[in-house]
């Protein structure tokens, strides 16, 4: 029957996708460099036992890259939503002076989540002040939605002074490295 084709081919384009973004998943989760992708011997590997053609690295951080920070930044926003949190501020400047700043959280009260901590944000500052900061905290945290902030730690103590007017409820704890 003619409406069979479709199918089997719509099929075979969804778990085209499928593979390939599980593939962009694990290499992410093992911080593999996509660049492995443009050895043969590997490549041909892994389609002959998928069975699927693996697309180029190129296709793989264009296209499914995203897509999976997204679907993971959705589940933590999802581990988040109604907990009370902690979240680590820290800011460091790399071998090529540039300021980085990271954003650390965790979930406190349900058992499951108590020892695990969540990177959710890296970024690179042109400069790290009070300002920049406070707006690095402020637009990471609200995108968590209906958290219930609870501690923060950290060594910049303006900004956290900053953020307390809007977050009156914050607890403030500098960061044990830095107090000792």
């Amino acid at each position: 029957s003619p409406f069979k084709e479709p199918e089997s081919h719509l099929y075979g384009y969804i778990a085209q996708k499928k593979i390939t973004n599980d593939l962009c998943e694990a290499f992410l989760a093992a911080n593999i460099p996509f660049n492995k992708l443009s050895n043969v011997i590997f490549k041909e590997i892994l389609e002959i036992y998928t069975g699927k053609a693996i697309p180029d690295q190129s296709n793989i951080r264009k296209y499914y890259v995203q897509r999976v920070y997204d679907e993971k930044m959705k589940e933590l926003r999802k581990k988040a939503d109604g907990q009370k949190v902690w979240v680590s501020l820290d800011e460091t400047t790399d071998i090529e002076q540039r300021h980085v700043v990271c954003f650390v959280f965790g979930v406190m009260g349900v058992d499951e989540e108590r020892c695990k901590s969540y990177l959710a944000n890296v970024q690179i500052l042109d400069r790290v002040n009070h300002l920049t900061i406070s707006a690095f905290f402020t637009t990471l945290f609200d995108a968590f939605g209906r958290s219930k902030y609870s501690m923060t730690t950290s060594d910049m103590k303006k900004a956290i002074n900053a953020l307390q007017l809007t977050y009156p409820k914050m607890i403030h704890m500098t960061c044990l490295a830095h107090a000792l």
